[in-house]
């Protein structure tokens, strides 16, 4: 099951206390057992029922050290219960309207908000770090389809202008569906060239339309297949087409808020909706997974306003 029901994690959601020992459980928080000042062997123990994050050493006249557990992890220093973040969390992986997620956690619009921009920046990190070694699609004998998509453009010149955002992105043509999007400041044929040689292994048989830019893919190892879009969708000799990648860019305008389309977001929105594809059978643990391992600079105020940028 991709995400556990709302049912099995109401117990979660519920109380800060099982919040905490189920963040415990799978490894995202980590409860102190010693105190870590040198020369001191005291225990370390729950300052307050009612902060059940924070640990102070037992020794309390001659150490009296303290410790949240939530130090440089992605909770952070943040006043909000972890049983909260979690369902914000929880709601987010639904697709849950905003609005929806403001009366269910009992918040304010600008915590919602910021807490879904460090989820993406979460999910961005995880892509970006956890998969390195995997980024690259394609490979020997593997075909992706790639295409350029304009994100923002205004239709029929109504309301005022809207230039867009350039996206080029591909899609492996294999049951994983793998895929790259990044959006680019131009569509020069060095700009191309130089996204698929970063995104695209060599021995991929590689499948675009006519745009000039993709000219001279061969030099990178890789087979260049082509379809004329002006005359028709898949090629009547060859069977070439770009179907997948243009389906693609259908479902993420579908899926991407349209205030992300711009050049602030589009980036941080283009890897949640892959992150969200390569991980649809296990978005929750996956999600789990990324808070255990990400590590944020100690020097961010809050984790309310972490800034993507943060994450080290």
């Amino acid at each position: 099951m991709s995400i556990p029901s709302i049912v099995e994690l109401a117990g979660v959601f519920d109380n800060p206390g099982t919040a905490l020992r189920y963040l415990v459980l799978h490894g995202v928080l980590e409860v102190p057992e010693n105190c870590s000042r040198p020369a001191c062997l005291g225990r370390m123990r729950v300052s307050n029922l009612l902060k059940p994050y924070l640990y102070r050493c037992s020794r309390k006249r001659t150490c009296g050290m303290a410790l949240s557990i939530y130090k440089d992890t992605f909770f952070g220093s943040t006043r909000l219960p972890a049983n909260k973040v979690l369902l914000i969390a929880y709601l987010w992986l639904t697709k849950s309207l905003h609005t929806s997620m403001i009366t269910q956690v009992g918040v304010n619009a600008n915590t919602i908000t910021n807490w879904t921009n460090s989820l993406r920046g979460l999910v961005t990190w995880d892509i970006e770090n956890l998969d390195l070694a995997d980024a690259p699609i394609g490979g020997e004998g593997i075909i992706v389809e790639i295409d350029e998509s304009k994100f923002g453009k205004r239709k029929y010149n109504r309301g005022h202008r809207v230039e867009g955002i350039w996206v080029v992105g591909g899609v492996e043509i294999t049951p994983e569906r793998r895929m790259f999007a990044v959006s680019v400041q131009d569509r020069s044929a060095d700009t191309l060239r130089d996204i698929i040689q970063a995104h695209v292994l060599p021995g991929t048989i590689v499948r675009t339309d006519l745009w000039r830019g993709y000219r001279a893919l061969a030099d990178f190892g890789m087979e260049h297949q082509t379809v004329n879009h002006t005359e028709h969708f898949v090629d009547p000799v060859t069977g070439v087409h770009t179907n997948t990648i243009e389906g693609t860019w259908n479902g993420m305008k579908m899926h991407i808020c349209r205030q992300h389309f711009n050049r602030e977001f589009i980036d941080g929105a283009l890897m949640e909706f892959i992150w969200r594809r390569r991980y649809a059978g296990d978005l929750w643990n996956r999600l789990l997974h990324a808070m255990q391992h990400v590590i944020y600079d100690a020097d961010a105020e809050n984790a309310e306003n972490v800034d993507p940028n943060n994450i080290v």
